[in-house]
């Protein structure tokens, strides 16, 4: 056997040996305890950990530090103007009642958009499953150049709403 297969084999040995139910559960909790957005402290506590982990298993470790342009959102907000004049902010940082928003999960955000603003006509999708677009197609109700208002609840994750 060469070097290189004896070490192949160590390596094999010792990942069969430190992986069970309880330590990949404990694993996995610890790598999803917290968010960890690149570039972030939590991100390099999460390096750290990988890293202590590895070496505590005789494993050598590197780590390639690189310049990376990384956006974050500043403010997240909707704004609703009536045609009375009247205006109302929504601020969807911390929303009341919605646990995720003072949690430390990072709010959804399309990375590397320009902040901007949005303007338009908002039609309520209901909880914007496709049956919910086909009724109000049925009823001659476009969302076509529109934003649409759905409800929290039956689609996994806010990105399935979006057409």
């Amino acid at each position: 056997f060469s070097r290189n297969s004896h070490n192949a084999l160590r390596l094999h040995r010792l990942f069969l040996s430190s992986a069970s139910n309880a330590t990949i559960s404990s694993y996995l909790r610890e790598l999803t305890r917290h968010p960890h957005l690149a570039g972030t402290k939590p991100s390099l506590e999460t390096l750290n950990y990988v890293q202590n982990h590895f070496k505590s298993l005789g494993l050598e470790t590197h780590v390639a530090e690189y310049e990376a342009l990384l956006s974050y959102p500043t403010h997240i907000s909707v704004t609703a103007r009536f045609s009375n004049t009247t205006t109302l902010e929504f601020d969807l940082n911390d929303v009341p009642g919605d646990s995720s928003s003072s949690s430390p999960v990072v709010r959804p955000y399309h990375a590397y958009s320009p902040s901007g603003s949005a303007q338009g006509n908002v039609v309520f999708v209901n909880h914007g499953e496709e049956r919910d677009y086909r009724a109000l197609e049925s009823i001659g109700v476009s969302v076509k150049g529109c934003m649409v208002l759905a409800r929290k609840g039956e689609i996994l994750g806010r990105g399935g709403i979006v057409k």
